[in-house]
């Protein structure tokens, strides 16, 4: 079993990674309601000007 000061270290990163993902969730999320947006905007012929 590993030590304390590794365990500690490798809960650390895990953290670090559960972060970023949550991040990048977010973005992708925003970044589907933004096409989603310019979508209905294209269909709705207010994009052409």
């Amino acid at each position: 079993m590993p030590n304390i000061k590794d365990q500690n270290q490798f809960a650390e990163r895990i953290a670090a990674i559960e972060s970023q993902k949550e991040k990048a969730q977010a973005s992708l999320d925003k970044a589907e309601e933004l096409f989603q947006s310019l979508l209905q905007r294209a269909f709705k012929g207010e994009l052409v000007g």
